[in-house]
């Protein structure tokens, strides 16, 4: 079942993330009638970090845990306070995570990095979370992380416009070295499913509108191409991001049965980080 290759991001459940969301912060009302649908649809990851606002208290006042998921989170800071913060994040969440990873990989690059990843290590040796594992932004830092360690899990970007790890192999690599891949920003921040070209992203005008016409001329939805190419790349669990029930249920009817990525989205892939970087986008 495809669903299962899903994970819920609970970004939303802690403040009001993404360029496009217009409905804010996901309600503490909304969150257990969506975490029960989500697991009733054999999704059974959630991927969360300490820095999400709320979210992790959300997501333990909600009993995510006992509802059976596996449950992935974020920690930042200096490796010396680590531990501190996986037993601050346990405490929220009411259970201990499946996993935790290094928010942004990038600190296991510099000249401080074997700390960095003896810390990290050390959180699985001590029973604080059962795996580690890092938030990559760029492949050339992927490279750098496994000369520290190798994670259990690596969380990167992947859609239609941002196929670089696909490109340059790391997602085969990581297969082979038995490492789990949770892929995000699978629809770019909802901007792949915008009607309209995002202000901020007017640059790019040209290549979202190739991407609806590509979409119009192969008959699929936008939300069903985006879902296509990460369905057909060796991930182990791609990252949805929701507001609202309906919005799942969209996503969950697009997946059954799996939809077929068009070969005209290959060409769309760009290296452009002014576009696939969301922390590069200048929002006025």
């Amino acid at each position: 079942m495809s669903a299962a290759r899903l994970g819920l991001g609970t970004a939303q459940f802690g403040f009001a993330y993404g360029i496009t969301n217009a409905a804010g912060q996901v309600s503490g009302d909304a969150v257990p009638r969506l975490l029960a649908r989500a697991r009733e649809a054999g999704i059974d990851t959630l991927d969360t970090a300490a820095g999400y606002g709320e979210a992790e208290t959300v997501l333990g006042t909600a009993g995510a845990a006992a509802l059976g998921f596996r449950i992935v989170t974020k920690i930042a800071g200096p490796p010396s306070g680590f531990a501190d913060a996986a037993r601050a994040s346990a405490t929220r969440l009411g259970a201990v995570p499946d996993a935790i990873l290094l928010h942004d990989a990038a600190a296991l690059a510099g000249p401080g990095g074997k700390e960095v990843a003896d810390a990290l290590l050390g959180l699985r040796e001590a029973g604080l979370a059962r795996g580690i594992g890092v938030s990559v932004y760029a492949p050339e830092v992927l490279a750098a992380t496994l000369d520290r360690l190798v994670p259990d899990v690596v969380q990167l970007p992947f859609n239609v416009f941002d196929r670089r790890f696909e490109r340059t192999g790391w997602l085969d690599r990581l297969s082979g070295l038995g490492v789990a891949v949770h892929a995000r920003s699978l629809f770019l921040q909802g901007t792949l499913l915008a009607a309209e070209t995002p202000p901020p992203l007017a640059f790019a005008a040209a290549r979202f509108a190739a991407f609806r016409a590509a979409c119009r001329n192969g008959g699929i939805t936008p939300l069903a191409a985006c879902l296509s190419v990460g369905l057909a790349a060796p991930i182990d669990r791609l990252i949805i991001g929701v507001t609202a029930e309906a919005e799942l249920a969209a996503i969950l009817a697009a997946v059954d049965p799996p939809p077929q990525p068009l070969p005209a989205l290959a060409d769309l892939a760009t290296d452009d980080l002014a576009l696939i970087d969301p922390s590069r986008w200048q929002r006025g």
